[in-house]
């Protein structure tokens, strides 16, 4: 973050948010036309404020899908105050709705009011109906309306619950629901997105507000999703829009930081398969296929098997963007026959050279009480999930053949962070 760069862009930023605010409203109070034409206005003003303030932030912006055309109503998940340029300059006629001591905020209070935002008082569900009811006339005028149905802002590692309220206007006007999903990407050696464009838990905003234009710049990624939403009620609707919005979201993340990590974690899974792969070419087809009743434990095979599993429904699942590992292939010939075994370990080592840093996963699994849950992911995350998963089957591969006189190597089953542990302390691998 540079303190000079911050002080050079405040001016242009601050002149241009409020000449914006003041020839729009210089507009709507001397320009009498069509509702369709004040839109249209509309339309060109807030884009103006929205790609200007971006280009002075050093923001780049990429929209994934086709924006709507008012009327509309767009739902997205909520990570800054930044959200608001991405969504002027990428919506037609674009209204939003906002926590109402936003009014009260110096400088950003009165352009939020003179962009015609839509306030909700969160204590006083009394005047949800006045609310409904200011959104069903800007979309009868022919605007378009985004909110964020979480209420507040996140880290973009995932999705908060979506509340339901605000949902009522779209169940009464018949209106169907877009869903949208935000993310930000800083590169290497700028602060993080999470901590430098996301505005959340405590963060004091002016101090935010500076390091964010001292920041060099930065990725803004905003994808629509062509499925609209309905529902028969604004509970249904909102869970709706949430389940839509999880399957198009990306976690905000650190360009190369992540290709770094995508390498290790590929490193990481390479040598455990490696590994792997070099105990088996040392067994028989008893050795590996043969239970162990004396110790209460499945054979060899069952174990490798259960960890392939996983490998497999990992790759073959991340295309659809949603891993669920109930659904894993479970392929009993794998418990009885190594070969079959080594052969799928040579796919699996071919597949990890083609993965991408960039691919954000959702992992869906059953829950306690038999629901169906499901979470915000990345390759990264999975890849570290099924390497622990391998090295603990792994150490009960390795006890079953030791037990019956195998000479296994050392390091076989061992987590990698108490190898390194264990060769900072001197001990090697003993």
């Amino acid at each position: 973050m540079s303190p000079l760069r911050a002080l050079f862009r405040l001016p242009p930023f601050f002149l241009l948010t409020c000449s914006i605010a003041v020839l729009h409203q210089l507009h709507r109070l001397l320009c009498f036309g069509s509702a369709r034409r004040s839109m249209a206005a509309r339309t060109f003003w807030m884009r103006a404020w929205g790609r200007g303030c971006l280009w002075i932030l050093g923001g780049r912006l990429e929209v994934e899908g086709v924006a709507p055309e008012p009327p509309y109503l767009l739902v997205t998940n909520h990570l800054s105050y930044v959200d608001i340029l991405l969504l002027a300059a990428a919506l037609p006629a674009v209204h939003f709705v906002s926590r109402a001591d936003v009014r009260q905020w110096p400088i950003l209070g009165p352009v939020a009011t003179a962009g015609q935002t839509i306030y909700v008082e969160r204590e006083r569900s009394r005047d949800l109906p006045q609310v409904v009811d200011r959104m069903r006339a800007i979309l009868a005028e022919g605007g378009g309306i985004a909110f964020f149905p979480e209420a507040t802002t996140s880290g973009g590692t995932g999705l908060l619950p979506f509340r339901g309220p605000l949902f009522e206007a779209p169940v009464c006007t018949g209106f169907a629901v877009l869903c949208a999903s935000i993310c930000y990407e800083t590169s290497k050696g700028v602060p993080a997105a999470a901590e430098s464009i996301c505005w959340w838990r405590d963060m004091p905003f002016v101090s935010h507000v500076w390091g964010l234009l001292g920041l060099r710049g930065f990725r803004a990624r905003l994808c629509i999703s062509p499925r609209a939403q309905r529902g028969a009620d604004r509970k249904e609707l909102a869970a709706l829009c949430q389940q839509e919005v999880q399957r198009i979201f990306r976690p905000t993340t650190q360009a190369e930081s992540s290709m770094g990590e995508l390498t290790e974690f590929v490193g990481l899974n390479r040598s455990l398969l490696q590994g792997l792969a070099s105990v088996l070419r040392s067994l028989s087809v008893d050795a590996y296929a043969t239970r162990r009743p004396q110790v209460k434990s499945e054979g060899v095979g069952a174990h490798v098997r259960h960890v392939l599993d996983f490998y497999g429904c990992l790759f073959d699942q991340m295309s659809e963007g949603s891993i669920d590992y109930d659904r894993r292939p479970r392929e009993p010939e794998l418990e009885s026959d190594p070969s079959l075994a080594l052969a799928r370990i040579d796919r699996f080592l071919a597949r990890l050279s083609e993965l991408q840093a960039d691919a954000a996963l959702v992992v869906a699994h059953d829950s306690p009480r038999g629901t169906g849950t499901s979470g915000a992911s990345s390759i990264q995350r999975e890849l570290c999930f099924i390497a622990s998963h391998a090295v603990h089957h792994f150490a009960i591969v390795a006890m079953l053949l030791r037990l019956e006189g195998h000479e296994v190597d050392a390091e076989f089953g061992v987590a990698p962070s108490t190898l390194e542990h264990l060769r900072r302390v001197g001990l090697g691998s003993a």
